[in-house]
């Protein structure tokens, strides 16, 4: 998609985690140089485990920008997502299954961003302008969320019986797994191609 003319470019995650890492070394090469000029090395060793968990943190900030690990699809009258990898941890859940009967409508679109108040989670991860996965508290009861920044998503609302009101994803192709779902139900399209939503 072109961007629009008054948006800024971002920054792609591999720069910023170079940049950090970078910064790591450096900062381990002064430490060490300075142990071996002075012959303290207590400061050396302090800084070496404040690296240690920047290094962590970087780590775990790249894992948690990969797009989502999980599989969504249409089986015997129903939609069953599974979850795979850090997903399961990030939803605290593996498996989702939701009778197709239960759909009341499904969309596509952007989350313009992911910030719903930290008031609204209930368990799950959200780290804003990065990753909102789990369950969350929405206007309409109970939420699951899979999603990260910057990618198109398939919004699905749901009627009770079901255990959730909502299902938020981020898969591979969100518009065809909406048109599947649109063919095999009585389910609605709901201006499916708004593109971007406040979130």
């Amino acid at each position: 998609m072109p961007n629009e003319p008054n948006s800024r470019p971002r920054r792609k995650p591999g720069a910023t985690v170079m940049a950090v890492l970078v910064t790591m070394l450096v900062v381990l090469l002064a430490a060490a140089t300075w142990a071996a000029l002075t012959g303290k090395s207590e400061p050396a060793l302090n800084l070496s485990a404040a690296d240690a968990a920047v290094a962590v943190l970087v780590v775990l900030l790249g894992v948690v920008r990969r797009p989502p690990v999980l599989d969504a699809r249409v089986v015997d009258g129903e939609l069953r997502v599974r979850f795979g990898g850090w997903d399961v941890v990030w939803t605290l859940r593996r498996e989702v299954r939701i009778p197709l009967d239960h759909i009341r409508s499904v969309r596509v679109y952007r989350p313009e961003r992911l910030w719903p108040g930290w008031w609204h989670r209930r368990l799950g991860t959200l780290i804003p302008g990065t990753i909102k996965a789990g369950w969350f508290r929405g206007p309409d009861e109970r939420e699951l969320w899979d999603v990260r920044a910057g990618a198109d998503v398939i919004d699905i609302y749901l009627d009770s019986p079901a255990p959730l009101s909502r299902l938020v994803l981020q898969v591979p192709d969100p518009t065809a797994l909406a048109q599947r779902l649109t063919a095999s139900a009585s389910v609605q399209p709901s201006a499916t191609t708004t593109r971007q939503e406040q979130t």
